[in-house]
C-alpha cells in the first residue's frame, strides 16, 4: 500500500497551479486517464470518453454526486471494476486494478472503508 504523508497532503493542498474549470484547451492524447468524479465528468463532457478513470461518486471528499451527476458517470465506461480504498492511499487493490485496467476503457470506483 502506498500512503499519502501529511506534509505531502499540505504540500498538494496548497498547490499554486492553475486549476481548470474546464478541460484544456487542444487537448488530443490518445489516452486519458482521469482521477475524480468532476474531472471524469468534464473531459467526458468536453473531450471524449476516458481510457482509464478513478472515481468514487463523491466531490470535494464527502459530498455525493447530483443525480444528474451520477447520471453521466453512469454512461463512462465499457467495464467497472470496485476496489476497496482507505483517502490518501493507493491500496494493492487498487493499485493492481490500475495495472489490470490500462488496456481497457475502465471506471473504478473506490470504495472507502470506514
Amino acid at each position: 500500500m502506498y500512503k499519502l504523508r501529511p506534509e505531502m497532503a499540505q504540500e498538494l493542498k496548497d498547490t499554486a497551479s492553475r486549476i481548470y474549470q474546464n478541460a484544456p484547451t487542444g487537448l488530443n492524447a490518445e489516452y486519458i486517464i482521469t482521477v475524480g468524479d468532476i474531472c471524469t465528468i468534464k473531459i467526458n463532457e468536453q473531450i471524449r470518453m476516458p481510457d482509464l478513470s478513478i472515481i468514487d461518486f463523491k466531490t470535494k471528499r464527502d459530498s455525493f454526486l447530483s443525480s444528474e451527476q451520477r447520471s453521466i458517470m453512469d454512461q463512462i465506461g465499457e467495464k467497472i471494476v470496485n476496489v476497496n480504498n482507505n483517502a490518501g492511499t493507493i491500496s494493492d487493490e487498487l493499485w493492481n486494478a490500475i495495472e489490470a485496467a490500462i488496456s481497457d476503457n475502465v471506471r473504478i470506483i473506490k470504495l472507502m472503508k470506514k
